[in-house]
This record gives C-alpha cells, structure tokens and sequence, in this order.
C-alpha cells in the first residue's frame, strides 16, 4: 500500500499496516513479508536466515512508505543465531540512495535456537519515505529472523 502524496495521517495511526517490505541479502529470505504488517502479531514472516564465516551483513528488510513520514517503529520478532548474535541497525533515506542511521542498534539477543516467542525490540524514530533495516553478524555462525509485526506510528501528520 502506497501513502498518496498530500494524505494526512493521524497522530498514532500505524502507517505501515498493509505496507509490505522486501527482503534482500539473504542466503534464504524470509517468506510471507506481508505477514510483518497486517496488524495481526499471531502471524509472522517465514525464517530469513544466513551463514556467515565471521562478521558481516546477514540482510535487509526495506519499506516504502510512498513519501516522507515522521514515524516511531516498533519492532516485535524473533531472531536466534547458533554460534553468536546479531544486530539490527534501522536507516533512513528520503531518496533511497543515500541512508543515514537513524536509531539506535538493535541487539537481537544470545538465543541459539529459536525461542519459540516473540520479542519486543527497541523502539526507534524514522523520518524518509524509505526505512532500511540492516541486520549484522557479529559473528560467525548461521543467523535467523522472523518478524511478527513491524509497526511505525505517526508523530506529525
């Protein structure tokens, strides 16, 4: 779903409900990314997941949001990696060629195995019509994703 230009907002409205992501980067990318924000938190994206031999990018999960919002996202996933954890890293671009960090880093935790529940992550300001979420080894191993629901709420309409 894409945000016509000119279309307020309301303050608090999840503006990325029905919006759905992409995935790059991947060795196998998640499944049913349509599932991250259909306002349903029992549903989920199928696992992403990637081996990597040390440090390094395990993928990426893009939104369009179809112009420039000012937003506040919170993040509801589970994530696991066997040998170390990993991280996701939020940036923001107006263009969807330049991007700038645009919260803080996200660290998903020490779990080696899927935890089998969901987690809330860190909530993070946006503002850009694309949101880029960086997911980082620290370590070698094979990381996994899954998100139950990415929310980004409007701040000023």
């Amino acid at each position: 779903m894409e945000v016509p230009q000119g279309t307020l907002y309301s303050i608090g409205q999840n503006i990325a409900r029905g919006i759905t992501p992409t995935a790059s980067g991947w060795d196998t990318s998640p499944s049913d990314l349509e599932n991250a924000t259909d306002g349903d938190p029992t549903t989920a994206t199928g696992v992403g997941s990637t081996t990597t031999t040390g440090a390094g990018t395990v993928g990426y999960i893009y939104f369009d949001f179809g112009r420039n919002v000012n937003v506040i996202c919170y993040l509801l996933r589970r994530s696991w990696s066997d040998t170390n954890d990993f991280s996701i890293i939020p940036y923001s671009s107006i263009d969807g060629a330049t991007y700038r960090r645009s919260g803080i880093e996200i660290r998903t935790g020490w779990y080696n195995a899927d935890p089998g529940i969901a987690m809330p992550s860190g909530v993070f300001s946006h503002y850009g019509r694309y949101l880029k979420l960086y997911c980082y080894a620290n370590g070698a191993g094979t990381h996994s994703l899954v998100i139950h629901e990415f929310i980004a709420l409007g701040v000023i309409p």
